[in-house]
């Protein structure tokens, strides 16, 4: 179990963080054309991920 830290408070999360400079496995993704891509698609390029909820969740994006 890993902490982080939300709005100051402590907060304990489920599993662990991967360590600073840990490979992501590959994996699939939707783009925005509908098309797919993997991250071994991008392979000796620097990539950055921004993952949230979809929008038509009852989860707050």
């Amino acid at each position: 179990m890993a902490e982080i830290t939300l709005q100051g408070n402590p907060v304990h999360t489920l599993g662990t963080l991967p360590a600073t400079g840990t490979q992501a496995p590959d994996f699939t993704l939707v783009k925005n054309d509908l098309s797919t891509a993997t991250l071994s698609d991008y392979k000796g390029k620097k990539v950055v991920l921004n993952i949230f909820p979809s929008l038509d969740t009852p989860t707050c994006a």
